[in-house]
């Protein structure tokens, strides 16, 4: 077991969470999960998989100080911990505890700071859509840069750009799991100060509304995000939906 990772994981069940694990399983032999903080649908998955020793705590709210109480045993910098979508910001005196705390953001950092990047790359027509691979600070998306992953933009929905990230960052997550087991040291880069503005959930709800026939089909790519509000056109008080037409 001393040989094994110590790995801490911050979790919300979805997709990144679940494909993930398929990888978790794979990787069994090298990985000493000591702490989960999820919901419970995630726990749950992880016991249906016989995965059971580790201290779980729920996310339902930050919880620093129980999560700081459960790395107490251990060694500092002798952890690592990965976020998978974690719902809440991570306090300084927790990423301290571990070696590294790796986050993956559905973006292009520093580019697309925030809440849903991908739609963001979607309406600014980038050609390629990136997910970023990178360590955890206390100010959100600012960490040490580690990898990117990028899928084309191809005219799919938000949500199905977002499942093209998904496998590229467990295979990413696979691949990183065995360079630190073998004792492989990770190149961190300072990423680039550039004055990005950080994209909020309200940003969103602003860009939804269709005010031009040229939105039109961007917006409604970039919105294509059940069970989200889709794109709209709005005729006096009522919101016509717009959806994307599976290929």
């Amino acid at each position: 077991m001393s040989n094994k990772l110590r790995v801490a994981i911050f979790a919300q069940s979805r997709d990144l969470s679940d494909e993930v694990l398929k990888k978790i399983l794979k990787l069994k032999s090298k990985l000493n999960i000591i702490l989960v903080v999820s919901d419970k649908e995630f726990k749950k998955k992880l016991k249906q998989n016989n995965l059971k020793d580790f201290v779980w705590l729920k996310n339902d709210k930050n919880n620093t100080s129980k999560i700081c109480e459960a790395l107490n045993r251990y060694v500092e910098n002798d952890l690592y911990a990965i976020s998978l979508q974690h719902r809440w910001r991570v306090k300084k005196k927790i990423i301290e505890k571990f070696k590294i705390f790796i986050n993956f953001h559905y973006g292009d950092i520093p580019k697309y700071r925030g809440h849903h990047p991908v739609a963001h790359a979607i309406l600014n027509n980038e050609k390629f859509i990136y997910g970023t691979i990178h360590s955890i600070s206390e100010e959100l998306d600012k960490g040490l840069f580690i990898g990117k992953v990028k899928v084309k933009n191809d005219k799919i929905s938000s949500y199905d750009i977002e499942k093209k990230l998904t496998i590229k960052f467990a295979n990413y997550f696979e691949n990183l799991i065995i360079k630190l087991s073998n004792k492989q040291r990770l190149i961190l880069k300072k990423i680039i100060n550039k004055k990005n503005k950080f994209f909020s959930v309200k940003d969103i709800k602003k860009l939804k509304e269709v005010k031009n026939f040229k939105e039109i089909i961007n917006k409604a790519y970039a919105f294509d995000y059940p069970p989200h509000e889709p794109a709209y056109i709005k005729i006096k008080n009522t919101k016509i939906y717009l959806r994307v037409k599976p290929n």
